[in-house]
Order: structure tokens, then sequence, then C-alpha cells
């Protein structure tokens, strides 16, 4: 028993655990070894008595790896989960999924076992079925993503840490979703070994992380499309509301400057051209003004383009962080100030987004305004001729700005790559 347990890496009494009430002639799975472990101990492993190898069947993932945080990984049962897992209908020894697709496609891609509950003589001689559950079958998952199109995504993300979203804009569809730093999924899918899972989760860049969905950051300036559409909505702006930008602000006091990006400022600026040049102290008053109508406006108005809440995906996902008055008082003990608003206008103040969250606000204003949930999952079907489910785009709700305000912003953040103010026309000059 020593002997077999330090093959397979465990404890004695896990692995009588296991068999500590079979019978005599039950097969009963006591673990799974790699086919190099199983050679090199095969003579070992021969001569135990009651002992029997047998191949099985595992997971295989591509080595160039492609989409592994949204693809997800497989391995064993985790002993403090076996008791949730048997409520399930597994028997423990299962490969099971982990994260990702894996994990939340779980019910599909395992299907179910049958049952049969029967009344027998001694002799074995059925005398009646008292209840029968027939077996389902499995159903294979698949995927929104284009395989070419995801290693190109990869590789323009490269070894910086960092995230890539890229949405289909009127559907929700996720076409790639690219992470760094990353992982290899085979090893989980063959065992892995307790220094490899150590190394992991002990790793500070935290490659196990999917940053396009699970990972939280302040947005910065990409926010300010939320506060041009509170400023058009609420705060009775328009394109050509202007304001003076000199490169240092002091709204708030001469006591707490705030500057501008550009040093030498921006002079009298319109709001929309402030959205294209992301001119700081235009945004600042306009936080400000907001304020001052009503504090809840502008952390309203970021809810209402889908911050602060998951957004439906399949997997792990991140939920961030809107801050209101009521956030405040209630995590810091402190009263909202005019200079949080401020803060929040540009994306700064305690807000934390996903990457997901962005793309998904940005498609639902280049499309019209229809925030849909995003989706990884193009089809689940054991036979692809017959699927039991299929992506149809799901609208979650519509953006809280008309459609003559919303093509303000659109013109705006379309003159960011073609106008020569635009912040990113010069990445962008020569394209069609």
């Amino acid at each position: 028993e020593e002997q077999l347990a330090a093959v397979l890496g465990e404890l004695p009494s896990d692995l009588q655990a296991r068999y500590a009430n079979a019978n005599p002639d039950w097969y009963i799975p006591l673990g799974r070894i790699s086919t190099e472990t199983g050679q090199a101990y095969y003579d070992v492993l021969n001569s135990m008595p009651g002992i029997e190898l047998r191949p099985a069947w595992t997971r295989s993932y591509r080595q160039d790896l492609i989409a592994p945080h949204a693809v997800g990984v497989v391995g064993p049962i985790r002993q403090e989960e076996i008791n949730l897992w048997r409520a399930e209908g597994y028997e423990g020894d299962e490969m099971v999924g982990w994260m990702g697709l894996e994990r939340w496609g779980e019910p599909y891609l395992a299907g179910e076992r049958g049952a049969r509950l029967e009344i027998v003589t001694a002799q074995g001689q059925q005398i009646a079925v008292l209840a029968e559950k027939p077996p389902r079958e499995s159903s294979s998952l698949y995927a929104t993503f284009d395989r070419q199109f995801q290693r190109q995504v990869q590789d323009i993300l490269g070894k910086r840490l960092g995230a890539i979203v890229v949405l289909e804009a009127h559907s929700g569809r996720v076409l790639a979703l690219a992470t760094y730093p990353s992982f290899d999924p085979n090893p989980f899918a063959t065992g892995i070994d307790e220094q490899q899972w150590s190394d992991l989760q002990n790793d500070p860049r935290r490659p196990l992380v999917n940053r396009s969905t699970q990972g939280i950051y302040p947005p910065g300036s990409v926010f300010k499309v939320v506060t041009t559409a509170a400023g058009l909505e609420g705060g009775a702006l328009t394109r050509d509301s202007e304001f003076l930008c000199q490169g240092t602000w002091t709204g708030l006091g001469p006591e707490l400057p705030k500057p501008c990006w550009l040093s030498s400022g921006h002079g009298w600026i319109p709001l929309d051209r402030a959205l294209t040049t992301s001119c700081d102290i235009a945004f600042y008053q306009v936080g400000l003004l907001l304020d001052g109508v009503d504090p809840e406006m502008l952390p309203d108005y970021a809810r209402g383009f889908g911050f602060g809440a998951p957004t439906g995906i399949q997997g792990e996902e991140g939920t961030g962080q809107v801050p209101d008055p009521a956030w405040k008082r209630r995590a810091k003990g402190e009263g909202w100030a005019p200079g949080d608003a401020v803060n929040l206008s540009i994306g700064q103040s305690e807000l934390l987004v996903t990457p997901l969250q962005v793309a998904s606000m940005m498609a639902a204003v280049g499309n019209g305004g229809t925030l849909y949930r995003p989706s990884m999952v193009e089809m689940i079907a054991s036979d692809p001729a017959n699927p039991a489910w299929t992506f149809e785009p799901v609208a979650l709700m519509q953006l809280p700005v008309s459609a003559e305000h919303l093509a303000v912003i659109q013109d705006s953040l379309h003159k960011v790559t073609s106008a020569s103010h635009g912040t990113a026309y010069e990445a962008f000059e020569g394209f069609n």
C-alpha cells in the first residue's frame, strides 16, 4: 500500500478510504499516472495482488495554446469538494472542469450516468424495476472564436502583461480573448504535480487569472464616453458647450490643483472636441457640474453603461466597482465629496472595471446603444446537425442616451482616429 501510495503521490489512508466498503470483485479506480510513470513502475505495480493497470482517456490540449484561459482546464476532483460532486452523481475519481469553459460546461461535457433500481431474488433474477433513469449523452461545446484570428490577437499582445477583448458589436459574440501571462493546460489533464501547481499559484503575475474577464482596473479616459453621455443627457450640455483648459485646473480650490495631460492646455474647447482630444480639465468641469445637479448622476450613468455588474459571459468574471455616496459611507466611513465626482469623470477615483465590460460598453456605443450579453459559446450539441442550444444575441439593456446624443459621441470617437487632433490619429494614419 505504501509503495502504491508513493507511485500515486498520495497518502495510504486516502487510498484505503476509496475501497474501504467495496466488494472484492469490484473495480475501484485508485488514481491516474502518466504513461512514462506506468512504464517505470510496471514491474512493481504488476506484482501487487489486486492491482490492475488500464489505459484511460484524458484531455489533450493543443500545444499552440489557443485561448487557454477561456477554454479552461480539467483536473481530478479536489478532496475538499468531493461531497459536492458526489451529490451531483459523480463517484469521485473523475476528471472535472476546474476553470473556463471546461468548468462552466461540465454539465454538458460530462453527460449523465443512467441508473436502475430493481428488486432481485437471491439467485439474481429480476422481480421488479422500481425506478429507472436513462443515461444522457455528453455534448460538445463549440466556441465563438476563430482559431486563426485568436492566434493573431495573442501574437499582438505578445509577452506584455495585459488583455485584449474583441467582440462582434451587433451580437455580443466573443471573437477573441487574449491574456498574458499564460499557462499550459496539459499538465492539469494528466495530473498536475504539487510543484507545478504551487509555482502557478505563487507566481506574482497570476498566470491563471483571465485578465480579460477577471482583471479589474481603473478604466481611465475611456470612461469619458460615460461622462459625455451624462453631461448631454442630465447636465443640459450640448456638443458646443465650451470649457477653458489652461493646463492646470483649480476648481476644487487653489490647494488642490489638477493637471491636464496636455500641460500647455487646450484653450477654449467644446465638449465634442474634448472627448476627441481627451481633455482632462474639460471633464473635471463636467464632473463637478453633474455632482452639483445630483451626486448620484454620474455613478448611475456608469451602471447604465454596464459597469459594476457581471456581463453574464460563460466562465469566471469580475464584477468591478462603481463608487457612489452610499459605497463611500459603507467602505470608508466618509461622505461623498465633489472631488470624488471629479476623479470619477476621467475614469479614476475608486472605479474598477474589467476589459470585457469596457469592450461591451464600446460595442454598445458603436452599434447604436444596445448592450449585449457576451458569449463564448456558439453551440452545444452531441450531434452538430441537431444542436441542443445555439447562440442567439441577448440584449441586456439600452444605453441611457438618446440617439441624437449617441451620434455626438460616435462622431467624437470616430475623430479620435480620423481627425488630426484625435489622440490615436498618428497610430491610424494611412488606414482606410
